[in-house]
């Protein structure tokens, strides 16, 4: 059965012996995620536990069900990918077309999940679970089981979600009041927190002990890219043999300020001839990519910017590579504000220029100047003009990328900031 030999390979961790492997704590990272082919959050999962089990943790990665229905194929219901052992709860990898049929799976998946989780815990085999930003009317199986079986919960959060208002209506107030009661009841039952924020970190700990919180940032692998492309240039030259590229790869919703970038592409379009603007995602917001394809025709764009939609991630670390500059101009909303573009990291290892909006905690990490650049959110005429200054000073540009990699390689690495998730996890259990 997929499930006994994820769990099996799950057991099994590099250079340890059975009676080291006793010592190691038995976890279990619990997601909706379209692993191992999704966006930000399949990421985020794969190095969190890949970075848990190179640090020998026996861990494993639990998904109730998958995020996006469509797009997704040659996924696999249980097994390995990249080391990281993972099983779905649900029959398949895909979610279903229709709301009901999607709430029928939703609830059959977390009651599987917690009869998982309950046997795992009889059997002594889980020491502790890593819930990732619950919901906690869906979660609440998980919950339930966790509470009663006395059984550690960490959350894992990287987002304020009551802050979402990319969605409206019923559905979306009740998801809302979902995420606010996960957010301010559920951290008082929670062995820890494990945020990517300082100021996720500041609103928890007016909640919970300072010392049951822990800040994680985002993410990279230091194996995943060897840096720019030999083709990442740009010298002004109409005769070059390639055009330049803009680049922003992620999510359309509106909290990602797409708009702003078409916006701000739209000024520099005509002192530019050769530069086009490339938006990769998911198209999962219908309504969202049908007014940014208004938008563009009505600048009159179509033949300059380009949207493929998802793509492989070998296709994306291409891109990136080969991007004249990377962007991630987010939107200056309460949501943004708590949380970080996952894709910085990503984009950083390329050691191309990368212009960000200044919101969320991305001062926190890089400085403006010294290894990024940094625009004002939602203002279209600033970010022209620095990505305008981006190409004519471009020399400078690729050092402050290349800054930018250093800096992402000394403080992001997946394998030692894991090791801190570990020690927090393993003082937090002792604790409790």
């Amino acid at each position: 059965m997929a499930e006994a030999h994820t769990m099996r390979e799950a057991g099994k961790t590099p250079g340890k012996n059975a009676s080291s492997l006793r010592k190691s704590p038995r976890l279990l990272l619990i997601s909706v995620t379209d692993f191992p082919v999704g966006g930000a959050t399949s990421t985020h999962c794969r190095l969190i536990v890949k970075g848990l089990r190179t640090n020998h943790a026996d861990a494993a990665l639990l998904i109730p069900h998958g995020e996006i229905w469509g797009g997704m194929k040659n996924r696999k219901l249980g097994g390995r990918s990249d080391g990281v052992p993972f099983i779905f709860m649900s029959r398949s990898t895909d979610r279903p077309r229709t709301k009901v049929s999607r709430v029928r799976e939703t609830l059959t998946a977390m009651y599987c999940a917690a009869r998982f989780i309950d046997r795992r815990r009889t059997a002594g085999k889980l020491d502790a679970v890593l819930i990732s930003t619950p919901d906690f009317f869906k979660y609440f199986p998980l919950i339930f089981v966790c509470l009663h079986r006395r059984i550690p919960m960490f959350l894992w959060t990287v987002e304020r979600m009551s802050f979402n208002r990319d969605k409206r209506g019923a559905w979306a107030n009740w998801l809302r009041l979902s995420y606010r009661i996960a957010e301010r009841i559920l951290p008082r039952f929670a062995a820890g927190i494990i945020v990517i924020s300082s100021r996720l970190k500041g609103y928890y700990q007016e909640i919970v002990d300072p010392d049951r919180i822990m800040i994680s940032p985002i993410l990279i692998d230091p194996q995943e890219t060897t840096g720019p492309s030999p083709q990442t240039t740009f010298d002004g030259n109409e005769k070059r043999g390639h055009e330049s590229v803009l680049l922003y790869a992620g999510s359309f919703a509106p909290k990602d300020g797409v708009p702003c970038l078409i916006e701000a592409f739209s000024r520099i379009a005509p002192s530019f001839p050769n530069l086009r603007l490339v938006l990769l995602g998911k198209n999962d917001h219908t309504r969202t990519l049908l007014r940014l394809r208004e938008r563009i025709e009505c600048l009159g764009l179509q033949e300059r910017v380009d949207m493929p939609g998802f793509v492989s991630r070998e296709r994306m670390q291409r891109s990136m590579q080969k991007a004249a500059i990377l962007l991630a101009c987010r939107a200056d909303t309460l949501f943004a504000r708590y949380s970080i573009a996952w894709k910085i990291g990503e984009y950083a290892l390329t050691g191309n220029p990368i212009l960000a909006a200044r919101v969320g905690d991305i001062e926190r990490i890089f400085t403006d100047g010294k290894e990024i650049y940094l625009a004002r959110p939602d203002d279209p005429g600033d970010i022209a003009e620095k990505i305008t200054s981006i190409l004519e000073n471009f020399p400078q540009a690729l050092r402050i990328g290349a800054a930018a990699r250093k800096k992402a390689l000394r403080e992001l690495d997946y394998i030692p900031q894991t090791a801190r998730v570990l020690d927090f996890v393993n003082r937090n259990i002792r604790g409790g």
